[in-house]
């Protein structure tokens, strides 16, 4: 018997339907093989393919052979999108249905969204894990304080903890139904979720909770898991590196100095000292040579903070009497622009050895106050001691080539990597390169945004739906927009910095109109956020989603160029077609739908650009499109 049949025949108990899609047997068949020899596999993945069982089963079989051999195991499904988190609880619940074996899930979405109390959805990160804990410390969170049993000098759950415990287990309940029947019952969703977890098979989570080292440590003490028993599944892998670098980036301006000063002063605090010559660092940094305001980007020594602290004060205690003012302020208001001073000094003195850093300031047009940013250029720095230790790890993405870049960008040493066909029928899809216009940076002015306008509107003049267009940033979509005419359609329009509530009410109006145009942009709400298959006939890129040409860009292409020799190519080119089809994929998302996607921009016709695209899109270019 040919090796996938055998392994197909093998894993067909944890399979949640009667027969696999086309290519997903391949899929099954390959992610088992190096499941089972202990490696690492990279999966580019179309739409509808059915990467969620296809992953889940194989994991799922290898996960209960070794558990009847005395081995314990996890599965670690890391995904960022609520969506996703549905679909693989449903997944597991379609496979216990079965009747097979039955697997234990827990589902979790960042212990702030899981808390009891309503009001901390918008707290940053650091200042919801100190609230927390001051609220736990004081016996002032009474959903904790009923979770755990009081009498006991261990922290064990109560009889009603552990009764909720065993309920949720049964159901392989989601997030948002635990949080509820928890809510309810006055006990912490987390700590019952992390009950769940100490016996769960699968864990859902987000990126932060295997990546980020110190989450990593408390979250697997928690619930007695460790990297070497971990089978790690990372879904939409596309956006890895770029996720990673935001854990280990920060930033912080003037005007937040100047807010942390005056929050000092409000609690009488004792840090105006340490916040003061932090402010006169800025101010000195923000001059050049003649004393004028800076308004440009300046490259500054990752040490030169830290030396300038360091001449005045003794950093660790300077640290320390900074986090302790800010535990303070955190119990009186919740939040506290001192603890984001004091974090930002502790990630740079926590990373000084590291020379992937960059520490990048600018002042504000807008206000001109000044901003450092400390950025990391390189993720690798977090996912190498992962992909070393985990028992073995799974990126999988519909955007994952070329997958040569992934494996060296994070730290891969020959994984296995697989790409599979397009289950869709390509009769379905028309893609179109209209090489007429260009957002490239000398060319943006107003008479090429008008022929920009002009040729949108002519596409769109033609599309027998509701259609999306993509660009570049919010700049470039209003300077279009200013000079577009579209009669017959209405046009719905992203706007920087949208809250959830308006996100979900602009797609709801979106959806009311059947000739409706979606304007967005590449890489903020709905380039990846939204699924709307049997809605879409025509995606539009205006554009190409390049980074700025700025300090960040030539310090990515230059890591890149001397550790692989493709700089432009992992630093510059490649992120930007990865967000452009990405955000193309949008239009077919099922073998019904049927669409145009169309590149407005003369550059996708371009060799290095046009050779990253899908190959099974069969791209016409033209300029007579009509």
């Amino acid at each position: 018997m040919p090796e996938k049949d055998k392994n197909l025949a093998e894993i067909a108990g944890f399979f949640p339907y009667d027969r696999a899609r086309e290519f997903q047997d391949e899929l099954v068949s390959d992610i088992y093989s190096s499941i089972a020899k202990r490696q690492s596999i990279l999966i580019h993945a179309p739409t509808g393919i059915g990467k969620t069982a296809g992953v889940l089963a194989p994991a799922l079989k290898f996960l209960f052979d070794e558990k009847e051999r005395g081995h314990r195991l996890k599965i670690f499904f890391l995904t960022s999108r609520h969506t996703q988190h549905s679909i693989v609880v449903e997944t597991i619940r379609m496979i216990n249905g079965r009747g097979g074996k039955q697997i234990i899930l827990a589902d979790i979405f960042g212990k702030k969204f899981l808390c009891g109390f309503d009001d901390v959805v918008n707290f940053l990160p650091s200042d919801f894990s100190e609230y927390c804990r001051s609220l736990r410390s004081e016996k002032k969170c009474h959903y904790y304080s009923s979770t755990m049993d009081a009498s006991s000098q261990e922290k064990k759950f109560s009889k009603a903890g552990l009764a909720m415990i065993s309920r949720m287990k049964a159901k392989s309940a989601e997030r948002a139904e635990l949080r509820a029947e928890c809510k309810d019952a006055v006990l912490c969703p987390y700590e019952i979720t992390c009950g769940i977890a100490r016996d769960a098979d699968v864990v859902i989570c987000d990126y932060n909770h295997i990546f980020n080292t110190q989450i990593r440590e408390a979250f697997f003490k928690k619930i007695g898991a460790d990297l070497e028993n971990s089978i790690i599944i990372i879904d939409e892998a596309h956006n890895l590196p770029e996720r990673i670098r935001e854990m280990l980036s920060m930033e912080i301006s003037e005007k937040g100095l100047q807010l942390a000063l005056r929050e000092n002063k409000r609690f009488s605090q004792d840090c105006g000292d340490y916040l003061r010559a932090m402010i006169e660092f800025f101010i000195s940094r923000q001059a050049d040579d003649e004393g004028k305001t800076r308004f440009g980007e300046v490259l500054i020594e990752n040490s030169e903070i830290l030396d300038f602290l360091k001449a005045r004060f003794d950093i660790p205690k300077m640290l320390e009497e900074m986090e302790l003012a800010a535990d303070e302020v955190r119990r009186q208001q919740k939040r506290s622009f001192l603890g984001r001073a004091a974090d930002f000094l502790r990630l740079i003195a926590s990373t000084q050895e590291y020379e992937e850093f960059i520490t990048i300031g600018y002042s504000d047009a807008s206000d001109g106050f000044f901003t450092i940013e400390y950025f990391c250029t390189d993720p690798s720095i977090l996912t190498k001691e992962v992909i070393d230790k985990a028992k073995s790890i799974v990126l999988m993405s519909a955007t994952l080539e070329p997958m040569d870049m992934y494996s060296d960008v994070l730290g891969f040493d020959y994984p296995n990597m697989h790409a599979y066909g397009n289950p869709f029928p390509a009769k379905n899809r028309l893609t179109l390169i209209i090489p007429e216009t260009t957002t490239k940076y000398e060319f943006r002015n107003d008479v090429e945004y008008r022929r920009i306008a002009f040729h949108m509107m002519t596409v769109l003049s033609l599309v027998p739906g509701r259609a999306v267009v993509f660009f570049p940033s919010y700049s470039i979509l209003n300077s279009v927009i200013e000079k577009s005419k579209l009669t017959g359609r209405q046009l719905y329009i992203e706007r920087q910095k949208l809250s959830k509530e308006g996100k979900a009410g602009l797609i709801r109006e979106f959806l009311k109109d059947e000739k409706g145009v979606l304007c967005a942009v590449v890489g903020a709400s709905f380039s990846e956020g939204i699924d709307l298959p049997n809605k879409l006939k025509c995606v539009m890129l205006v554009g190409l989603p390049l980074r700025p040409p700025n300090i960040k860009a030539r310090k990515l292409i230059q890591l890149y160029q001397e550790r692989f020799g493709r700089g432009f190519e992992y630093g510059y080119f490649i992120p930007a077609m990865s967000k452009a089809i990405q955000s193309a994929g949008r239009c077919i998302r099922s073998s019904t739908d049927y669409g145009a996607l169309v590149f407005l921009d003369k550059r996708y016709d371009y060799e290095n650009y046009r050779a990253l695209m899908p190959k099974d899109w069969n791209i016409v270019s033209t300029s007579y499109y009509e």
